[in-house]
């Protein structure tokens, strides 16, 4: 029992050591790691998932999309009037929970694959820049960044 708690605690200090590593000290103190609010349209997936694993190991906070609401079963095609109230209902809520997460970013990483900006990621762009948040974009990082 003992030896297993020796080696647990072991294996703490070995992970907590290595997350100290990646982040900075200025001074003896750690500073926080910079959030990046990531935006752009759920039908580039995959771009969220490698840049969320990118920044990440980059030792940075990502707040990204969940919830895709941009992929809809072709049965979702004839939904009831209802069921479309509730959809419109639940996206609203999401794109006004993305918009926290704006609030507590450092800055926002738009995803504009092909230069494609919706509607929602136009809104969130607009939400960011009143909200005084440094904005980068997909499409205008050096080759070298990505």
């Amino acid at each position: 029992m003992k030896q297993q708690v020796i080696k647990d605690l072991l294996r703490i200090a070995s992970e907590v050591h290595t997350i100290a590593d990646q982040l900075h000290l200025v001074d003896g103190q750690f500073l926080m790691p910079e959030i990046v609010c990531l935006c752009g349209s759920g039908r580039f997936i995959d771009t969220f998932h490698e840049w969320e694993e990118k920044l990440t190991l980059e030792g940075k906070i990502v707040l990204t999309i969940f919830i895709n609401t941009t992929k809809r079963d072709a049965c979702d095609l004839e939904e009831s009037a209802d069921k479309a109230a509730k959809e419109t209902r639940r996206k609203r809520m999401l794109d006004e929970l993305h918009f926290r997460k704006i609030d507590l970013a450092d800055q926002v990483l738009v995803l504009d694959v092909d230069n494609y900006i919706g509607e929602s990621t136009s809104n969130e762009i607009e939400y960011a820049t009143r909200k005084g948040k440094v904005i980068n974009y997909l499409s205008k990082m050096a080759v070298g960044d990505e």
